[in-house]
């Protein structure tokens, strides 16, 4: 990729997030783009306090129906695969009340008696 010039940006309608500005719009792209397949999405994703916007209520979908000759799954109205219809009818279960934090492990509240358990993992 070649480098980020700030002075190159250009503004997207279509970014996940138009009310920031445009080069933290960009650095977010470029993670997104640049840690698809290394595991670091959804770290970010709970980094920015984005999932209210970008995964709750949602669910993944695969392509669409009419490129392949024998479907397994269902199809949503968008004509793409739906293969997470049944088990995640209202989308992905992420708690924004909760969620965003892990729980603390019980062996280490066990081992510093000074920690507290964080919201939500009681």
């Amino acid at each position: 990729m070649p480098n980020l010039t700030i002075s190159t940006i250009t503004v997207d309608p279509k970014w996940d997030f138009p009310t920031l500005s445009p080069v933290i719009n960009e650095i977010r792209r470029e993670r997104r783009v640049e840690l698809a397949a290394e595991g670091f999405r959804f770290d970010d994703i709970r980094r920015w306090a984005a999932a209210d916007e970008l995964i709750v209520g949602k669910r993944p979908h695969g392509f669409k129906a009419s490129q392949i000759a024998t479907n397994p799954y269902p199809v949503n109205a968008d004509g793409f695969l739906d293969p997470y219809a049944v088990k995640l009818p209202a989308g992905y279960g992420f708690k924004v009340d909760r969620d965003y934090l892990n729980a603390i492990p019980k062996s280490q509240l066990l081992l510093n008696p000074n920690l507290v358990q964080n919201p939500g993992w009681q």
